[in-house]
């Protein structure tokens, strides 16, 4: 699951947030630019010109994570200021409320292509299990692209291998500042990791009753007779 953040301290328009929400998003509110390695992409709202200062610096904390999309959500009229915007990094400027369900098109082709990137045939002469440039998998020899949130989920499993990793554990590192839904977030991702890794010959997500997750690898396949 995509996680779209949107900044808390702004306002947005509730026919937005109920588009975003039911295209099937995880909505996180953000308020520090930390946060943003946390996110897929981000939404950025603009409703006076007295907030373009700060929005710039959101662009340009952008610029240090070019794995997250951004776009520019503007209540008011731009002219130059969008070409502007723009130059930063911002993927898109909508500009009206008009335009909102071409935004919510946009954010919903622009994560349809980050789950559906056709793999990659060509390995690498050093290849990675996890590759953290590109947030990817490799499975039988082929490069399969994650979202953020499950290269950390994945990533994380992966340090604990062939240990269970509490529900607890994994909730308090992935979603710190999540308010609500945190246990279905978690599930949520785990179904989709497992759809991507299903025709893994090295590993296997298993779960561990009323406890979490344990990541096994197939040097460990015969030492853990733990069902799915």
């Amino acid at each position: 699951m995509a996680v779209l953040g949107i900044l808390e301290e702004r306002t947005i328009e509730g026919e937005l947030l109920d588009a975003f929400q039911n295209d099937g998003y995880e909505i996180a509110f953000i308020g520090k630019k930390e946060q943003l390695a946390q996110v897929d992409g981000v939404v950025l709202p603009l409703t006076k010109k007295e907030e373009l200062p700060p929005l710039v610096d959101w662009l340009l904390a952008c610029q240090k994570t070019p794995s997250v999309f951004v776009w520019v959500f503007s209540t008011i009229s731009l002219d130059v200021e969008q070409d502007i915007l723009m130059s930063l990094g911002a993927n898109d400027v909508v500009t009206n409320e008009e335009q909102l369900p071409r935004l919510s098109l946009v954010v919903k082709n622009t994560f349809f292509r980050l789950n559906h990137t056709p793999l990659s045939k060509k390995e690498p002469q050093e290849r990675l299990l996890l590759n953290p440039k590109n947030q990817s998998i490799w499975i039988n020899h082929t490069e399969q692209e994650l979202t953020r949130k499950e290269y950390q989920l994945l990533n994380l499993l992966y340090e604990h291998r062939g240990t269970c990793v509490l529900y607890e554990t994994l909730i308090a590192e992935l979603w710190p500042h999540s308010k609500s839904q945190e246990l279905y977030n978690l599930t949520n991702t785990i179904f989709h990791l497992r759809g991507k890794m299903k025709h893994s010959e090295e590993l296997v997500i298993k779960t561990i009753r009323s406890k979490g997750y344990m990541l096994i690898t197939n040097d460990l396949q015969t030492e853990n007779p733990l069902n799915h």
